[in-house]
Parts: C-alpha cells; structure tokens; sequence
C-alpha cells in the first residue's frame, strides 16, 4: 500500500501551537499517520477489487441461493409433517408388546412341534415293532433308511423354524430398540 501525503511536520508544529509539548504532539501526528495510511484505500487497493460484471455474477448467485432457500414457514411446515408420520412411545410400546405376544406364540408353536414330534426313543420303538412285523432284512433296512432320513428331515425343519424364529425376534427386538432408542 502506498502512503499519501500528509506534512507530518506541519501537523506537530500546530499541535505544539495550541500547547501540546513536542513529544505529545510527535506521538499524535505519528498515530494519525499510520491510522490513516493504514484505513485510506489507494488507486492500487481500488485496483483489486472485482469489476461491476464479477460483483454482479456474485450478486446473481446470492440471490439465486437465496431464493431457493427454505422460509421459516416451509421448515415449519416439514417439521409438522416429520411429527405427524412419527410414531409415539406408546404406539412402540404397543408395537413392541404385539412383538413379544407374537414371541410367546411362537414359543407355543415351538412346544406343540416339540411335543408331537417322535422321539429318537420312539421311533427305535417303532422300529422293533416293524422289525417283529416285517418279513425280511431287506425290507427293515429299507425302513430305517426312511426314519432315520425322517428324523433328519423334522430335525431340519425344526432348526429352520427355530433359526426363522430367532431371526425375526432379534430383527424386531433390533428395529424396536432403533425406533425407541
């Protein structure tokens, strides 16, 4: 920044005029000086600043930024139709007790079919009663194939169901704690 002209000596010998003694007055003219060359703008400071055109490309951005924002009443708006579609406590509690009643069902599902289903016991019995029945090896060893590939079937069936189970009640249990939590 370039400094302008300013008679330092002229300013000291009129403050010294009115009764400032020369250190005073050195002191004052030198503050005024570096405040003024510091706040006065020059033709090289006004050369740097944007020309009208990029001041107006600036200008037109802003006001296109500002027109697209929201208003208070728009986000008013968004914020009473947030609350309206969000779900209360009670209704997650409500949701969360039809979860667990359904939990208990399914544990009442799981003990009927533990409770109908043969056990490796009854089905050895099964096997003699067939064995003392049947006519020949062939056709026993025929028979134990099947049961033995029964067994293993309800066995499957059952730990799918008893993984589906534990699936659907940890991914409620995990949706409910998200919705709560």
């Amino acid at each position: 920044m370039t400094s302008l002209a300013f008679d330092t000596h002229k300013a000291v010998k009129s403050l010294c005029d009115v009764g400032f003694d020369l250190k005073q007055a050195e002191t004052l003219v030198d503050q005024i000086n570096t405040a003024y060359n510091d706040t006065v703008a020059t033709k090289a400071d006004i050369a740097t600043l944007p020309s009208r055109e990029e001041f107006q490309a600036v200008k037109e951005d802003l006001q296109g930024v500002i027109r697209t924002m929201a208003t208070k009443d728009e986000l008013r708006e968004v914020k009473e139709e947030l609350l309206a579609t969000m779900a209360t406590k009670d209704e997650l509690r409500e949701v969360k007790e039809e979860i667990q009643a359904t939990k208990d069902e399914l544990r009442g599902v799981k003990e009927e079919l533990l409770a109908t289903m043969a056990t490796k016991d009854e089905l050895r019995e099964v096997k003699e009663e067939i064995q003392a029945t049947m006519a020949t090896k062939d056709e026993l060893e025929k028979l134990e194939l099947r049961i033995k590939a029964e067994i293993t079937m309800q066995s499957a069936k059952y730990q799918r169901l008893l993984f589906a189970f534990a699936a659907i009640v940890v991914g409620l249990t995990k949706f409910l704690d998200f919705l709560i939590g």
